[in-house]
């Protein structure tokens, strides 16, 4: 067989793995996601699996790694596309993008925001930067708001406590962030609220209380936005 023909069959055959993992943790939860699971699915013995992947771990690590990319890249993308605007629309597309992307792929959110599996340890040399991604276009937004005037920090972000403040400059020069601490702070305090929200959309929490999930969201993002000003 041709090499660039066995080539293309092995990279097929690594997306065929990959997808039969989003289908059993869309089936069991990700404390379901095995590699006997998923040899079922493929129609293969488990140890064939072990040629493409050295344990479930590296599996998993390959999901995530391409799951924050996969997120970080239509983040930027909804930032360029509105780069004319003002920082506040921006970030109103950034996070829109953001809850779409979740909507879209809610096993692949769930996988990097909200089910941890039991016994995985991240690698952090190779997930923290991927993660990095995603943080770093609103932490960039509201930055630019910042320089730009139209955002204002709160009392609070001016009075952190010094651990706090410590960590989130480790964050910012760790994961290569050219902005002020107090960016990063509304970033990653912005973040927990959106993060929430979308992740009780998913688990059909808030469907129940807010009927309209669309409009709650955009109301509560109005009002985070309008908490920078």
């Amino acid at each position: 067989m041709p090499r660039k023909r066995q080539e293309a069959l092995r990279e097929a055959t690594f997306e065929d793995i990959k997808a039969a993992a989003r289908t059993l943790m869309g089936e069991k939860g990700t404390a379901g996601l095995s590699m006997r699971g998923i040899a079922r699915q493929l129609d293969l013995t488990a140890p064939a699996l072990y040629y493409y992947y050295g344990s479930l771990d590296d599996l998993i690590t390959a999901l995530i790694y391409e799951d924050y990319h996969a997120l970080a890249d239509v983040m930027e993308a909804a930032r360029e596309s509105s780069r004319a605007q003002s920082p506040a629309d921006q970030l109103t597309f950034v996070l829109n993008a953001y809850r779409q992307w979740a909507l879209d792929h809610p096993v692949d959110f769930m996988l990097i925001s909200g089910n941890p599996i039991p016994g995985y340890d991240a690698p952090g040399e190779l997930t923290t930067p991927a993660a990095a991604r995603v943080l770093a276009v609103p932490t960039d937004v509201i930055a630019d708001g910042l320089a730009a005037g139209e955002f204002k920090l709160p009392p609070e972000a001016l009075d952190l406590p010094e651990s706090i403040a410590y960590a989130l400059q480790q964050v910012a020069a760790e994961r290569g962030y050219n902005t002020p601490v107090g960016a990063v702070y509304l970033a990653v305090s912005g973040w927990t609220q959106i993060n929430g929200l979308v992740s009780l959309e998913l688990y059909n929490a808030t469907q129940p209380v807010v009927g309209d999930t669309g409009a709650f969201f955009a109301h509560r993002m109005q009002a985070l936005i309008d908490s920078m000003r």
